[in-house]
């Protein structure tokens, strides 16, 4: 059964009058052309417990009803939409898609996306896979507002457009001979949407990096009417360890206004809770258990029964493992979030001066590696949660 993680992100209790909506996007670089199973399974693992309510996919290459059933199953999902090219999933069983369309070419998805309480007005996503070869992009971009009317709106409202563009957009404009998209539709998007990463003004950070070669090329547009809904200082650029893919991960924060009809989000309670075996293997963790048992030893009343001691035994460590594995979750999401910014700083340097890559290099290296090898210990351990009971990999 799906989770609804929204909890991470509670509504604005001080006045109830938004609905928070967040939404990513990574090209996954082939969920189904994975070799090595493991690495897809950790790989969707990190990606299905990110706190997040949508989910854009491309690159999934789910070509058959079996394997998009494969990946609804694994990603837990309430819903989702999938072609060959996209994937469109939700984590929130308040969820709804309607009016659901997928393109002939498969190169989009688009759906109506309300709640079932009715905390926001229904709006329209569409996540999207463009071309990556630049003759075959131009021929879809230039078609695609005439074929597509009812989908690519003249004036859209209430609609975010988001994927691989497989383009810069920021750099769509210049004075280069060979534009990387038509005029008519970088008109479209500049006319009516936003980048819902990227404040007004900043540069852009990179989405795809292969080597030494880095550039913008995926993104979330939103409608000009939802921009204000959007917490730019929320919206982030996550860089995504090799193995599984050399795209990032965007994630775009929303506050939708509520209806005034719209009733509370309903809570959703929480599961069995279980220790982490590995707590065992930390020293620092074995000196505050120790501590607290030996407390908890010194202080029994030694007239009870061996059964209610060997309780209150179980108590004390359970108490020590909430305590001491809540503040090593926070340093641990606080610790990946400083190294998402230091990459991001690294990255946006090297981009306003490429003769900077012989020294930001080797920082950049670093921590990427680092990026990877707390994504790796992550998701090692939600595959210890996944159990029944906990259990040794």
């Amino acid at each position: 059964m799906a989770s609804n993680i929204t909890d991470s992100n509670p509504p604005d209790t001080s006045s109830f009058t938004f609905s928070p909506l967040n939404i990513g996007s990574l090209n996954c670089r082939g969920l189904a052309k994975t070799a090595d199973t493991s690495v897809r399974n950790y790989f969707i693992r990190y990606l299905k417990h990110r706190p997040l309510d949508l989910l854009a996919l491309q690159e999934t290459h789910a070509s058959t009803t079996a394997l998009q059933e494969l990946f609804h199953s694994q990603f837990q999902a309430s819903s989702s939409l999938w072609s060959s090219h996209c994937g469109l999933i939700s984590f929130n069983p308040s969820i709804i898609f309607s009016n659901s369309f997928i393109s002939p070419c498969e190169r989009f998805i688009s759906t109506t996306v309300s709640h079932s309480s009715n905390t926001f007005d229904p709006i329209t996503v569409t996540t999207v896979y463009f071309p990556a070869a630049r003759a075959e992009r131009y021929s879809f971009l230039s078609n695609i507002l005439v074929v597509h009317p009812d989908i690519f709106l003249p004036s859209p409202e209430r609609t975010i457009i988001l994927g691989d563009f497989n383009y810069s957009y920021s750099r769509s404009f210049s004075s280069r001979p060979i534009r990387q998209a038509p005029t008519l539709w970088l008109q479209y998007i500049d006319n009516n949407f936003f980048d819902g990463i990227t404040p007004p003004d900043s540069l852009a950070a990179s989405t795809f990096h292969r080597g030494s070669s880095q550039s913008c090329i995926d993104y979330v547009m939103v409608s000009s009417d939802l921009y204000l809904s959007v917490c730019l200082d929320k919206c982030r650029t996550l860089y995504i360890q090799p193995a599984w893919s050399d795209h990032c991960l965007l994630t775009c924060h929303l506050r939708l206004s509520v209806p005034n009809s719209g009733s509370s989000v309903s809570s959703v309670g929480k599961g069995i809770w279980r220790a982490n075996p590995r707590l065992a293997l930390n020293s620092e963790f074995q000196d505050r258990l120790k501590t607290a048992l030996t407390k908890c030893v010194a202080s029994l009343d030694f007239t009870l029964a061996n059964t209610t001691k060997w309780e209150t035994l179980k108590q004390v460590t359970a108490k020590c493992c909430r305590s001491f594995s809540r503040r090593e979750a926070f340093n641990f999401s606080r610790a990946e979030d400083l190294l998402h910014k230091k990459r991001s700083g690294l990255t946006k340097k090297l981009l306003l001066d490429p003769t900077l890559l012989p020294v930001l290099s080797p920082q950049l290296t670093i921590v990427e590696h680092q990026l990877s090898s707390l994504q790796q210990y992550h998701v090692e351990n939600l595959a210890l949660r996944s159990g029944i009971r906990w259990r040794e990999l």
